[in-house]
């Protein structure tokens, strides 16, 4: 994919970003209750994840930034799980 070692950090900034931040998850407990949490945080983990697999595997094209976004969806839905 071409990545330098400076991108990949990029991406692992996002990624620590969306598992260590409670916000969204936090919010959706709140508002809505657990059970919708629960779908919010299962959505968000397996679009991430189906995207960030597409991407890698050179299904979708893709870029920096996409990959930083997909990788903090993916675990904004592993940090919300986390608080249910």
């Amino acid at each position: 994919m071409g990545y330098t070692t400076r991108d990949i950090a990029l991406i692992s900034v996002f990624n620590n970003v969306g598992q260590f931040s409670g916000v969204v998850g936090g919010y959706v407990i709140d508002n809505h209750g657990p059970t919708k949490a629960s779908y919010v945080s299962g959505g968000c983990f397996f679009f991430g994840y189906l995207l960030l697999w597409l991407q890698v595997m050179e299904h979708i094209p893709s870029s920096l930034g996409s990959l930083c976004v997909t990788m903090l969806v993916a675990q904004i839905g592993l940090s919300c799980v986390a608080q249910v």
